[in-house]
Protein backbone atom coordinates (compact mmCIF):
# COMPACT_ATOMS: atom_id res chain seq x y z
CA UNK A 1 0.00 0.00 0.00
CA UNK A 2 1.47 3.35 -0.97
CA UNK A 3 1.07 6.74 0.72
CA UNK A 4 -1.55 8.01 -1.72
CA UNK A 5 -3.78 4.97 -1.24
CA UNK A 6 -3.46 5.17 2.54
CA UNK A 7 -4.34 8.88 2.42
CA UNK A 8 -7.39 8.18 0.25
CA UNK A 9 -8.57 5.43 2.58
CA UNK A 10 -8.14 7.47 5.75
CA UNK A 11 -9.42 10.80 4.45
CA UNK A 12 -12.99 9.56 4.05
CA UNK A 13 -13.39 8.73 7.75
CA UNK A 14 -13.44 12.28 9.16
CA UNK A 15 -15.64 13.61 6.35
CA UNK A 16 -18.31 10.92 6.63
CA UNK A 17 -17.91 10.62 10.40
CA UNK A 18 -18.55 14.28 11.13
CA UNK A 19 -21.57 14.22 8.80
CA UNK A 20 -23.07 11.26 10.67
CA UNK A 21 -22.20 12.82 14.05
CA UNK A 22 -23.87 16.09 13.05
CA UNK A 23 -27.01 14.32 11.79
CA UNK A 24 -27.31 12.22 14.97
CA UNK A 25 -26.82 15.26 17.22
CA UNK A 26 -29.13 17.54 15.24
CA UNK A 27 -31.86 14.89 14.90
CA UNK A 28 -31.73 14.25 18.64
CA UNK A 29 -31.83 17.93 19.63
CA UNK A 30 -35.50 17.92 20.60
CA UNK A 31 -35.81 14.28 21.68
CA UNK A 32 -33.41 14.44 24.62
CA UNK A 33 -32.33 10.83 24.20
CA UNK A 34 -29.15 10.64 26.28
CA UNK A 35 -27.80 7.55 24.57
CA UNK A 36 -28.29 9.02 21.08
CA UNK A 37 -26.56 12.20 22.21
CA UNK A 38 -23.67 10.12 23.54
CA UNK A 39 -23.42 8.29 20.21
CA UNK A 40 -23.29 11.59 18.32
CA UNK A 41 -20.65 13.01 20.64
CA UNK A 42 -18.53 9.85 20.45
CA UNK A 43 -18.79 9.94 16.65
CA UNK A 44 -17.63 13.56 16.71
CA UNK A 45 -14.64 12.59 18.83
CA UNK A 46 -13.77 9.62 16.60
CA UNK A 47 -14.05 11.82 13.50
CA UNK A 48 -11.68 14.35 15.03
CA UNK A 49 -9.20 11.63 15.92
CA UNK A 50 -9.47 10.15 12.40
CA UNK A 51 -8.61 13.54 10.91
CA UNK A 52 -5.09 13.39 12.39
CA UNK A 53 -3.80 10.37 10.43
CA UNK A 54 -5.69 11.57 7.34
CA UNK A 55 -3.81 14.87 7.58
CA UNK A 56 -0.46 13.26 8.35
CA UNK A 57 -0.66 10.93 5.33
CA UNK A 58 -1.04 13.90 2.99
CA UNK A 59 2.66 14.70 2.46
CA UNK A 60 3.60 11.15 1.36
CA UNK A 61 0.67 11.25 -1.08
CA UNK A 62 1.94 14.55 -2.51
CA UNK A 63 5.25 12.95 -3.49
CA UNK A 64 3.48 10.20 -5.43
CA UNK A 65 1.11 12.60 -7.19
CA UNK A 66 3.99 14.92 -8.14
CA UNK A 67 5.67 11.98 -9.83
CA UNK A 68 2.65 11.79 -12.17
CA UNK A 69 3.22 15.35 -13.42
CA UNK A 70 3.00 18.96 -12.29
CA UNK A 71 -0.68 19.40 -13.22
CA UNK A 72 -1.94 19.02 -9.68
CA UNK A 73 0.57 21.26 -7.88
CA UNK A 74 -1.65 24.35 -7.45
CA UNK A 75 -4.54 22.11 -6.45
CA UNK A 76 -2.40 20.29 -3.89
CA UNK A 77 -1.46 23.62 -2.28
CA UNK A 78 -5.13 24.59 -2.05
CA UNK A 79 -5.99 21.16 -0.66
CA UNK A 80 -3.19 21.31 1.94
CA UNK A 81 -4.34 24.72 3.19
CA UNK A 82 -7.96 23.57 3.30
CA UNK A 83 -6.93 20.35 5.06
CA UNK A 84 -5.20 22.28 7.84
CA UNK A 85 -8.37 24.32 8.37
CA UNK A 86 -10.43 21.15 8.30
CA UNK A 87 -8.17 19.45 10.81
CA UNK A 88 -8.40 22.40 13.21
CA UNK A 89 -12.18 22.60 12.80
CA UNK A 90 -12.60 18.89 13.48
CA UNK A 91 -10.28 19.01 16.48
CA UNK A 92 -12.37 21.80 18.01
CA UNK A 93 -15.55 19.81 17.26
CA UNK A 94 -14.04 16.71 18.88
CA UNK A 95 -12.74 18.62 21.89
CA UNK A 96 -16.14 20.17 22.60
CA UNK A 97 -17.72 16.72 22.20
CA UNK A 98 -15.21 15.22 24.63
CA UNK A 99 -15.86 17.90 27.25
CA UNK A 100 -19.63 17.48 26.78
CA UNK A 101 -19.24 13.72 27.32
CA UNK A 102 -17.06 14.19 30.42
CA UNK A 103 -19.43 16.71 32.06
CA UNK A 104 -22.67 14.79 31.47
CA UNK A 105 -22.95 13.33 34.98
CA UNK A 106 -21.53 16.15 37.10
CA UNK A 107 -22.72 19.21 35.17
CA UNK A 108 -25.69 18.27 32.96
CA UNK A 109 -26.56 21.89 32.09
CA UNK A 110 -23.03 22.59 30.90
CA UNK A 111 -23.07 19.34 28.95
CA UNK A 112 -26.37 20.30 27.30
CA UNK A 113 -24.96 23.70 26.34
CA UNK A 114 -21.78 22.14 24.98
CA UNK A 115 -23.87 19.67 22.99
CA UNK A 116 -25.66 22.61 21.34
CA UNK A 117 -22.28 24.16 20.58
CA UNK A 118 -21.17 20.81 19.16
CA UNK A 119 -24.17 20.82 16.80
CA UNK A 120 -23.12 24.19 15.42
CA UNK A 121 -19.49 23.08 15.20
CA UNK A 122 -20.67 19.87 13.54
CA UNK A 123 -22.41 21.86 10.83
CA UNK A 124 -19.28 23.96 10.29
CA UNK A 125 -17.14 20.81 10.25
CA UNK A 126 -19.36 19.19 7.64
CA UNK A 127 -19.09 22.25 5.40
CA UNK A 128 -15.33 22.62 5.84
CA UNK A 129 -14.72 18.87 5.43
CA UNK A 130 -16.80 18.88 2.27
CA UNK A 131 -14.65 21.69 0.90
CA UNK A 132 -11.47 19.81 1.83
CA UNK A 133 -12.80 16.71 0.07
CA UNK A 134 -13.67 18.73 -3.03
CA UNK A 135 -10.21 20.30 -3.20
CA UNK A 136 -8.69 16.83 -2.88
CA UNK A 137 -10.93 15.54 -5.64
CA UNK A 138 -9.83 18.40 -7.91
CA UNK A 139 -6.19 17.25 -7.78
CA UNK A 140 -6.65 14.25 -10.07
CA UNK A 141 -10.07 14.90 -11.60
CA UNK A 142 -9.55 17.62 -14.19
CA UNK A 143 -13.15 17.31 -15.40
CA UNK A 144 -14.52 18.87 -12.18
CA UNK A 145 -12.08 21.73 -11.80
CA UNK A 146 -13.49 25.24 -11.96
CA UNK A 147 -13.30 26.48 -15.53
CA UNK A 148 -13.08 23.01 -17.05
CA UNK A 149 -14.26 22.84 -20.67
CA UNK A 150 -17.83 21.67 -21.05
Amino acid sequence: MNGALLHLLLSHLPVVGCLIAFVVLAANRHRDDASATRVGLVLALVSALAAVPAFLTGPPAVQLVRALGPDGDPYMVTHAKAALGGLLCLLVFGTVALVALRTTAKKPRLSATLTKVAIVLGFVSVMVSGYVAQTGYDIRHTEVRAGAAK
